[in-house]
């Protein structure tokens, strides 16, 4: 009988323990996805003067990235700016570093960084008012970059999803 007791009394110690366990559980859960939501608005703000092209054949741009990127920007999107205008506003420029998949034939997209965001919004507001952007023999795309999670969200959002989470409008940070 008193072992009973004592195996009783062990029990319910340890049922105490593990409410106690699941509620610290829970709140390390809800800091964790505080702190993903924390960086996935910081990284989509750190991404807020950046563009990306896509389709733009490996090679073309010859030895100066910036040079035809530019041209190719302004010929292909109506500006009032001077193509050295917009050069003076591109702070970083280059390829996705991943390396080229020798099976795939995709390019690796351009990534842009302004030094402001007007001059970002500028070229992409323009380019999303065009059906195609092209120039010469290059067809190409401009895009915001932003998240992976970002982009799953304002898909599923575009598509009609009823995801639990919001949609994302391009210009919410």
């Amino acid at each position: 009988m008193e072992r009973t007791q004592a195996l009783e009394e062990a029990m319910g110690g340890m049922k105490e323990e593990l409410v106690q366990h699941k509620g610290e559980i829970n709140t390390l859960k809800r800091s964790e996805q505080a702190l993903k939501n924390r960086v996935e608005q910081m990284e989509n703000y750190s991404r807020r003067n950046n563009l990306k092209l896509l389709k733009v054949p490996e090679g073309a741009e010859g030895s100066d990235l910036k040079a035809f990127v530019v041209s190719l920007i302004k010929s292909a999107v109506d500006l009032e700016e001077t193509e050295d205008e917009i050069g003076k506003d591109i702070q970083r420029i280059h390829r996705d570093p991943f390396k080229l998949r020798t099976n795939s034939s995709r390019p690796r997209k351009i990534l842009i960084n302004f030094l402001s965001y007007q001059m970002k919004e500028k070229i992409l507001s323009r380019a999303l008012k065009q059906k195609s952007l092209r120039v010469k023999d290059i067809e190409f795309e401009i895009r915001a970059l932003i998240t992976t999670l970002r982009y799953r969200t304002a898909r599923a959002a575009a598509r009609g999803s009823t995801a639990d989470r919001p949609a994302v409008s391009r210009g919410a940070f």
